[in-house]
């Protein structure tokens, strides 16, 4: 599953019906093992599906037919009868809750998510880092500038002071001092990864930096932008459809590609670059 599937996934509205198809093509999704650790739920079956059948896509009520022993929908028009699969009548919901307790679970925080804006900003308590507590909160939609505002304002009157972590879905807009002091902001993609064990995991070094407690200095983390010609590269494959379909294969293509062609020298590092493609690929969709 794409790292930016669980941003984008986080920040569709709470409730949202979300088709299987639109899952897996857009969002890059891996259903199975997002099911499995509890962040989707299925909702009620489709009742229409588009008819592509007859050369005028419409929409088309589906129906159970008792003589074929299969869902499907007749077009009038000249389609006929045409079969749909159940996967693609199924209609799932992300668990904004469930995504919060376990992301929680993950920081060793034991108390249940506190709404602080409703549907939007939850405050999941304190976690800590670098022997430091921290305050942790988790918002939506940071990058619309009204809803930024709202959060800030119940930050403010809330929480009142850091030092803090925002967790955001989305980029946030710039801060222009609207926070409570000693608070940072950070996107998914950074810090939180959906494991195969079905388990949220927490980067708790990439958690620091972002708090500021560890900083990077040029190159030491194996950063893509330390390494000529690497971004050009990976932007080339993009644009021409070349790049591997996972960002974690990406990521080791061009970690053999650049070994290969720079015999000796420093490498980036795999999971930085990983993160990195990862964040291209979502704002580019």
């Amino acid at each position: 599953m794409s790292m930016g599937a669980l941003s984008i996934l986080f920040e569709s509205a709470p409730g949202a019906i979300l088709g299987r198809d639109l899952l897996i093509e857009r969002y890059r999704a891996d259903i199975a093992i997002l099911s499995a650790a509890g962040l989707l739920r299925e909702t009620s079956r489709a009742s229409d599906a588009l008819c592509t059948s007859c050369g005028t896509p419409h929409r088309l009520d589906v129906r159970w037919s008792e003589e074929r022993g299969a869902w499907g929908q007749f077009c009038a028009d000249g389609g006929g009868w045409t079969e749909t699969s159940t996967d693609s009548l199924r209609r799932l919901a992300f668990d904004h809750i469930q995504f919060l307790v376990a992301l929680a679970q993950s920081l060793n925080i034991k108390r249940a998510p506190e709404p602080l804006v409703e549907g939007a900003c939850w405050r999941l308590g304190t976690a800590s880092a670098d022997d430091a507590e921290h305050v942790i909160i988790v918002a939506r939609e940071m990058n619309d500038p009204r809803r930024f505002v709202e959060v800030a304002a119940a930050l403010k009157r809330r929480v009142k002071a850091g030092p803090g972590l925002i967790l955001c879905g989305a980029t946030p807009v710039v801060d222009l001092g609207l926070f409570p002091r000693r608070f940072k902001t950070v996107v998914f993609d950074d810090v939180i990864a959906l494991h195969e064990r079905c388990e949220i995991v927490v980067d708790r070094n990439a958690m620091a930096i972002a708090l500021g407690l560890n900083r990077r200095k040029r190159g030491e983390h194996g950063a893509p932008h330390d390494h000529p010609g690497l971004v050009a590269l990976i932007e080339e494959r993009a644009r021409t459809g070349e790049g591997c379909q996972r960002s974690a294969d990406e990521a080791d293509w061009l970690l053999a590609h650049l070994s290969w062609r720079q015999v000796g020298r420093d490498l980036p590092e795999r999971e930085a670059l990983r993160r990195f493609i990862s964040r291209r690929r979502t704002k580019s969709n």
